[in-house]
């Protein structure tokens, strides 16, 4: 006689196959996708390691880095020539370029180049010299015959000065235009500043020297031949 087990048991054993199926089943998808996700990553790590050993990497030691600093100063040092160096000193005295060029070409247009100044209350003009100016420096040097180092650059700047010095306060001096045969009416319109200067306190024209002396160097920065571009 056969035994038919009951309705709900077959029902249960049939569930528990079908569990156990599924079970099965997710386990080897959860293996094969954690499988996926390894392999993935490993590519990923593989790549970014390829990458890098791919990038060119420089490594400097310490030494090296110092030698190549004092290599970059001693570079910066070298003197500069040309017209590289006439820009760099105009920089350094806080001329630029268009105002150097006003400078030159006033003196080439009207043959001179003034510029005026305070002092406390006081304005004065000083103007660049001419040719004659300078012959009458060696003139009166040989007049003068200064025995000292000392009195000779007194000398010099005192006659420098009056020969610049175009405007003082009120006083206006005159200035000729410089002819062949106008030399003693030059002499005498220089003779009237430099008795002027001579009246002058000792501050005073001290401060006015040191002025003077800017004012030549910046005449001087500015018409440097460097600035040609085919000097």
């Amino acid at each position: 006689m056969l035994h038919t087990p009951p309705s709900g048991s077959s029902s249960i054993s049939e569930c528990k196959q079908i569990s156990g199926v599924k079970s099965l089943s997710s386990k080897l998808m959860g293996d094969t996708s954690m499988k996926r996700i390894d392999t993935l990553g490993s590519s990923v790590a593989a790549k970014s390691l390829a990458e890098t050993a791919a990038a060119p990497q420089e490594y400097i030691t310490a030494e090296e880095k110092e030698i190549k600093e004092l290599d970059q100063k001693v570079e910066d040092n070298l003197p500069k020539t040309g017209l590289s160096a006439w820009e760099q000193q105009l920089k350094d005295a806080n001329i630029s370029k268009q105002e150097a060029a006003k400078v030159l070409d006033s003196i080439l247009t009207r043959g001179i180049y003034e510029e005026v100044y305070k002092y406390g209350p006081t304005v004065f003009k000083f103007r660049t010299r001419t040719a004659t100016d300078a012959d009458r420096v060696i003139e009166m040097l040989q007049e003068f015959e200064p025995r000292t180092s000392v009195a000779l650059q007194h000398l010099i700047t005192r006659i420098n000065v009056a020969s610049s010095l175009s405007s003082y306060g009120d006083r206006v001096f005159s200035f000729s235009l410089n002819t062949d045969n106008n030399r003693a009416l030059l002499d005498t319109e220089f003779n009237e500043r430099y008795l002027f200067i001579s009246n002058m306190s000792q501050p005073v024209f001290f401060a006015m020297t040191q002025v003077l002396e800017k004012f030549d160097k910046k005449v001087s920065l500015c018409c440097d031949p460097r600035s040609l571009e085919n000097f």
